[in-house]
């Protein structure tokens, strides 16, 4: 063989579809290896964690930030739904930029950017200034997350669909560290400090990600011309409709359970706290454990999704209905609604992801901007119906949100089917 020519890597290498020229691109692909062990899934974890953790925080230390600067709870409101709306508008178009530019390159300007969002946060003044620092902070949640996809997408784990639940999961974890911070940092030292010490991970963050993750553009610069496939649009609009109405019933439980236990039903604030915490620590390991059971049964991941989108529709029933007394039904409610009602979102990432892992952070930006949008909608308009017509009302609307995100789960699954026989068909 010449110096020139191309060669297909050997049987064992991680990705049979990448070429090599005199084996340097095939080092490539070897030192790209270790993304799909559990350093990599660490990494895109972490980097989904220092994404979403600006909302977590201000919400967490909302009785500070707004004793701070002057604000109300309808102002902690609007700086909330700043976040999910800028991430809502700007995951799609970041997605086809960090698809565009590379995941390393993706990872190290979210990374960046997110220490700029950090110390703007800890230096607002005003609301308005806050205001602008948590749209910025969206926006880079928006290119954070794809980035993390198409990491775990671009050489998968063993377990692929259980490495994107556990990065799924590290979403519900940020919550559960935001708590920890308020006794931690916001009565101790103040709420800035806690933002000035989300800079040090996003520093080390960025340099991990130069360093390591290989520029996945040397790869496709020794493949041969190949017109990437389209694949199906549809179908993928379709799973991010559905998760715009789970977003929006899950969030749904994150914004009014407390205020739901406390005012309406008339438990103990801390008791409902703990309850609420043992719903978001359930969410937690039921977004891992449901990517382990594709993982280990092989089943449809749209179709588990739909299936646990149904046990959400029941645990909202429960908290409305409470058949087991007061506590008792907050429990196994929330538990059902959190634990198996919205374990799914990882595995709508994998499947979209996994379609075509090139493509990963086009498409899951795609998907992103559903759920976003959902999380940003659905709260404000949720709690104008509890305000008019009472929680039980709200808990029963949630419910038919999620059935909803069923339906529209079992439209898109059979879209996808037919869209992949299609291809299939049509390969030559």
């Amino acid at each position: 063989m010449d110096d020139g020519a191309r060669r297909k890597p050997e049987t064992g290498d991680s990705d049979a579809r990448v070429w090599a020229v005199n084996g340097r691109a095939l080092r490539v692909v070897r030192a790209a290896d270790w993304t799909g062990t559990g350093r990599g899934v660490f990494l895109a974890a972490a980097v989904t964690v220092v994404g979403i953790s600006p909302v977590f925080l201000v919400s967490a230390q909302g009785v500070d930030v707004e004793r701070t600067l002057r604000m109300t709870v309808a102002d902690i409101g609007i700086a909330v739904g700043a976040f999910s709306g800028a991430t809502a508008l700007s995951t799609a178009v970041l997605g086809r930029v960090v698809q565009r530019i590379g995941i390393r390159r993706g990872l190290v300007g979210a990374m960046a950017a997110s220490i700029v969002a950090f110390a703007w946060i800890a230096l607002s003044r005003t609301p308005l200034v806050l205001y602008g620092a948590l749209v910025f902070a969206g926006a880079i949640n928006g290119a954070a997350q794809p980035s993390a996809n198409a990491l775990l997408a671009t050489n998968r784990a063993r377990r692929p669909a259980q490495a994107f639940g556990i990065k799924q999961a590290s979403a519900t974890g940020a919550s559960l560290l935001a708590g920890l911070v308020v006794p931690l940092v916001a009565l101790t030292v103040g709420w800035r400090w806690s933002f000035v010490a989300m800079c040090v991970p996003s520093t080390g963050l960025a340099a991990i990600s130069l360093i390591y993750v290989p520029d996945q553009r040397k790869a496709e610069r020794a493949q041969p011309p190949k017109r990437m496939r389209d694949g199906p649009d549809v179908p993928i609009a379709v799973l991010a409709v559905a998760g715009g109405f789970g977003a929006a019933a899950g969030n749904a439980f994150a914004a009014f359970f407390v205020l739901y236990g406390v005012h309406s039903q008339h438990v103990a604030q801390s008791t409902t706290a703990l309850i609420f915490a043992l719903a978001s620590l359930s969410g937690v390991i039921g977004r891992v454990m449901s990517g382990r059971a594709v993982d280990s049964a092989g089943l449809p991941a749209t179709v588990l999704a739909g299936c646990l989108v149904m046990c959400g529709v029941a645990g909202d029933l429960l908290i409305a209905s409470t058949p087991f007394g007061t506590i008792g039904s907050l429990v196994v409610g929330g538990v059902v609604a959190v634990g198996l009602g919205w374990a799914w979102p990882g595995l709508i990432h994998f499947d979209v992801a996994s379609r075509d892992p090139r493509r990963a952070a086009r498409s899951t930006g795609v998907v992103l901007t559903g759920f976003a949008t959902g999380a940003c909608v659905g709260p404000l308009l949720l709690g104008e119906l509890a305000r008019a017509s009472g929680f039980g009302m709200l808990w029963r609307v949630v419910a038919v949100l999620n059935l909803a995100a069923g339906l529209v789960l079992l439209v898109g699954t059979r879209l996808s089917r037919r869209s992949a026989l299609v291809s299939t068909l049509s390969e030559p």
